[in-house]
């Protein structure tokens, strides 16, 4: 089994590139997959600094993955798709992978559902030709699904289940809870999943997809709450209980992988040295 992190955070500066991948290598994953958009459109990541960062993680035989959102937006695929033949092309870098997130930018209600699945005809195309261009490389998907039953919303599910993803990333501390702002939409991730029982309902949503599946926890947020959910029988009393108590439950699933989101809450916290461990096994 894998261990991962998803890479987000600061980038590093022309010449620090070196204790930048350091400070990653410490972690001690065997997969980063680093973050190459914010919310918006732009990318982080100079195409120079991108190429060497996955050069040093590749060379110490590290897999890279490079993380895009899911757009419901033609043009803003095709920017996406532009700027990773430019890496691939002019610095002769390539990935070990792509991912992309589908949220809010994709499960948006600014289109309808058939508009959706129509640009996702278009990203399933972009994602073939990459595989052709790459065939190596491994193709996946990650998501929130939906509160209280982990479910996927049509839009998200237009696009996941399709036949181009390799494997799924399940975020197994967040959810959509359409009760929690008038807009219909928020993050549920207050109180982070910690057993078994709560985590498996969300990699069952991943199961039914047929894909491999990895399962991605929270390096934040572990001090635990009073009005903790009543379904769970004992509160681990530090937040390193918490992180090995919710790598405990997610191993119990047997997947591809565990991970964390992100780099920057596992490098600002103690809780850099259990997971550590954990990764070193």
């Amino acid at each position: 089994m894998k261990t991962f992190v998803w890479v987000d955070g600061p980038r590093p500066r022309r010449g620090a590139v070196t204790s930048y991948v350091n400070r990653l290598l410490d972690i001690g994953a065997d997969e980063y997959i680093l973050q190459l958009q914010g919310p918006v459109n732009q990318m982080r990541w100079a195409p120079s600094i991108l190429s060497e960062v996955t050069t040093r993680l590749q060379n110490v035989g590290r897999d890279v993955l490079w993380m895009l959102w899911g757009y419901a937006d033609t043009a803003r695929i095709k920017y996406q798709m532009s700027y990773i033949h430019k890496v691939i092309d002019e610095y002769g870098v390539a990935p070990d992978g792509a991912q992309w997130d589908f949220e809010e930018q994709w499960d948006t209600k600014r289109k309808t559902i058939a508009e959706v699945k129509d640009i996702g005809d278009y990203l399933v195309e972009q994602i073939i030709l990459l595989k052709e261009e790459l065939p190596y490389a491994s193709m996946s998907a990650t998501a929130i699904t939906k509160f209280p039953r982990p479910t996927f919303s049509a839009r998200v599910l237009s696009i996941l289940s399709r036949g181009v993803w390799d494997s799924g990333y399940a975020q197994a501390y967040s959810f959509y809870n359409p009760k929690k702002r008038r807009s219909g939409k928020a993050h549920w991730s207050t109180k982070l999943p910690t057993e078994s029982k709560l985590i498996s309902p969300i990699v069952r949503a991943w199961d039914s997809l047929g894909l491999s599946v990895n399962i991605g926890l929270a390096a934040y947020m572990q001090r635990w709450p009073t009005d903790y959910p009543y379904w769970v029988s004992s509160v681990p009393s530090t937040p390193m209980d918490a992180v090995q108590r919710s790598f405990n439950a997610a191993k119990l699933q047997s997947p591809a992988g565990i991970g964390w989101w992100s780099s920057k809450h596992v490098l600002a916290s103690k809780k850099k040295e259990i997971i550590r461990l954990i990764a070193n096994r």
